[in-house]
């Protein structure tokens, strides 16, 4: 006997990616502006977004008076003969300008332990399950969010590709939070250290393909610091070159032993074998350490205490994971390969916990390996429902036509390092053709994040 009820299957990509397009228009030009009508806080947290380049270890700039600004110079402590040790400089707005004031030492909060976890969930809901119930947006008082997240944005355009379908992180973080109008236009392009800081973003509706709006009383508020990472930068096959390019042994000798040999004791190799990338230029990685530091002194400087972060590049723009969780590490910790003078992390005082959310668990068992092992991933809660879940049906099909699109992208590409970069992409996404997918790999979701790039910028 036949089916008695027609089959119903998922929609081609285009047409889903069209309908994605048309509801995120939807969201920015109507549901947002009623959102920001009705809620002063929401409307005063997009109108003070500010743009911060290159911001310095102090002052502390805890309050701000007006937005949108560009902060692009800083002051500096005045030195005076009653300076000690025991006090601190932070920023307090006195109308427009900036003044230093010293903080009594009972003023301080205890420097606690850094607490750091690894969690198999997106970017809102991991930020969901660390806010302060106060900070709801039921809540009468106005209790300022403890709660940052990093916003892995786009340096091109506000939103990425949004408005074109896109469905990377900072496309749900704009159709699902009140974001994307303190991202002016006039703060683009971003600059390479520093971002765009935005307090009192609303978090208003669910992850998912139905994209439900939260109830009232389970909104709440966060703050979020935009910013990007590099784009296709040039790397090369850990192994790869010759004098002084090879890796060393003691190179080696850092890196954990999971990435380089078989892992589940099947005594097969060849399954396991995962190639690993890193930066050809250590100009690149010196580069992304001084943009995660800009990103944690933003988030510091706004006392917040808890932070979220992710695997920053290692989507669309081909960054590798080892790179990315290896300067996270170096950041936030210091150098703990080796004992040298410059070794001690910057203090991240007030910062009490940071979480990596990476919905992708590959990705995410990748970004712990090399990190190291006292980062576990843990799973998130069970209900969670994982964004971009639509887009698991036709896969093999949308990634074939994105591939061949791709080759003649990079066969007619204008530099050198463009063609490179996308070279290195179409490695990631061949490698996802067969059932079993390398840890890392870039995934169609976030592969959609390339619509939004500009190949002919500069």
């Amino acid at each position: 006997m036949g089916r008695t009820e027609p089959s119903l299957g998922q929609p081609p990509p285009a047409h889903r990616k069209d309908q994605r397009a048309k509801f995120a228009k939807a969201t920015i030009t109507k549901t947002i502006p009623s959102l920001l009508a009705s809620n002063p806080r929401a409307k005063r947290g997009a109108d003070w977004g500010q743009l911060i380049v290159d911001p310095p270890q102090f002052p502390v700039f805890s309050h701000f008076t007006s937005g949108p600004n560009v902060i692009t110079e800083h002051p500096k402590p005045p030195k005076t003969n009653s300076q000690k040790k025991s006090k601190r400089k932070t920023g307090k707005a006195d109308g427009d300008q900036w003044v230093l004031v010293e903080q009594e030492p009972g003023q301080l909060e205890a420097k606690s332990q850094l607490k750091i976890r690894l969690q198999v969930l997106d970017t809102l809901t991991c930020a969901s399950l660390l806010v302060d119930p106060s900070s709801s947006s039921n809540s009468k008082n106005w209790t300022a969010s403890n709660v940052a997240i990093l916003n892995m944005a786009s340096p091109l355009r506000p939103g990425g590709g949004v408005l074109t379908g896109a469905t990377s992180q900072e496309e749900f973080l704009c159709t699902r939070t009140t974001l994307y109008p303190s991202l002016q236009e006039s703060f683009y392009r971003l600059p390479e250290v520093g971002g765009i800081y935005t307090p009192d973003v609303l978090v208003f509706r669910e992850g998912g393909p139905e994209a439900k709006d939260l109830k009232r009383e389970e909104r709440f508020w966060i703050n979020v610091v935009s910013a990007g990472m590099l784009r296709f930068p040039e790397v090369e096959r850990v192994g790869q070159g010759e004098g002084k390019n090879a890796p060393s042994q003691k190179r080696r000798d850092n890196i954990p032993s999971e990435a380089w040999s078989d892992d589940d004791e099947d005594e097969d190799d060849e399954e396991d074998d995962v190639e690993e990338f890193r930066y050809a230029n250590e100009a690149d990685r010196a580069k992304v350490l001084a943009m995660m530091k800009a990103v944690l002194r933003i988030m510091k400087a706004r006392l917040v205490s808890k932070v979220v972060l992710g695997a920053w590049g290692c989507g669309a723009y081909g960054n590798p994971v080892p790179e990315i969780a290896r300067a996270w590490k170096k950041v936030l910790l210091g150098n703990t390969t080796n004992r040298k003078k410059n070794s001690k992390p910057e203090d991240w005082s007030g910062i009490e916990e940071v979480v990596f959310a990476i919905k992708d668990r590959k990705m995410a068992e990748a970004f712990a390996r090399y990190w190291g092992p006292d980062l576990e991933v843990e799973e998130g809660p069970s209900k969670d429902v994982e964004e971009g879940a639509d887009e698991e049906h036709d896969e093999v099909a949308a990634l074939e036509a994105r591939i061949a699109e791709l080759e003649i992208q990079a066969s007619q590409a204008s530099t050198p390092v463009l063609q490179t970069g996308l070279e290195n992409i179409l490695k990631g996404l061949k490698a996802q053709l067969p059932q079993k997918e390398a840890p890392g790999a870039v995934r169609i979701e976030e592969f959609d994040a390339i619509d939004a790039l500009d190949t002919d910028d500069e």
